[in-house]
């Protein structure tokens, strides 16, 4: 899990500032089992995930450049969005170590 805070903008124009608790779920796929009948190393998975997490634990996403749009205006961190994020850094270190794998990411 990871914690957050983020603020809020809707239709009213109103900002407003809450926190969120994160359960990450990260499932791995793949078509056949690699030269120790395994598809990924639980340890590599594990450390993969927590380089990703340590981005946003614990961090005023406000704050961070990545959610913010072209005009300077801040995208809302919605779960969705946060989901999309983690999936976006993760596959990006499994592309890095050459693993191709399916790769699904959600937050509750």
């Amino acid at each position: 899990w990871m914690m957050y805070s983020h603020t809020f903008t809707f239709d009213d124009g109103v900002p407003f500032t809450t926190g969120c608790t994160a359960v990450v779920t990260a499932t791995f796929e793949g078509a056949a089992l690699g030269p120790y009948d395994i598809l990924i190393d639980i340890l590599v998975a594990q450390k993969l995930l927590r380089e990703v997490m340590e981005l946003y634990d614990h961090k005023n996403l406000d704050a961070l450049q990545e959610f913010a749009r072209p005009d300077g205006s801040r995208r809302n961190t919605t779960v969705e969005v946060m989901a999309q994020a983690v999936y976006r850094q993760l596959h990006s270190r499994l592309q890095a170590l050459s693993l191709s794998l399916s790769l699904s990411v959600s937050l509750s």
